[in-house]
């Protein structure tokens, strides 16, 4: 079974343009309380689905504690990055 993580940007934005290039992604979580706790997900990007509806970016908002995240004004060129998971690290 393959993990995934979503991420919402845009085409317009470097991130985007870079990963066509090198699909290689990293996404590291520091913990507040522990200044070498922390999680390393590294993967590639598997999937650019486009979202020119934004719907994506008002489920995070939900998702992370602000139920009222209004569409982007730019959302015809927004895209959901799916990345496939290859190796984790943990401390």
């Amino acid at each position: 079974m393959s993990h995934t993580i979503r991420f919402t940007d845009t085409t317009k934005r470097a991130k985007f343009r870079n990963l066509q290039v090198n699909p290689g992604m990293a996404l590291c979580i520091l913990d507040p309380q522990g200044p070498y706790r922390f999680l390393e997900v590294r993967g590639r990007l598997v999937e650019a689905i486009p979202d020119p509806e934004g719907s994506f970016y008002p489920v995070l908002g939900e998702r992370y504690g602000n139920p009222d995240t209004p569409v982007a004004p730019d959302n015809a060129d927004w895209v959901l990055l799916v990345m496939s998971i290859d190796h984790v690290v943990q401390k």
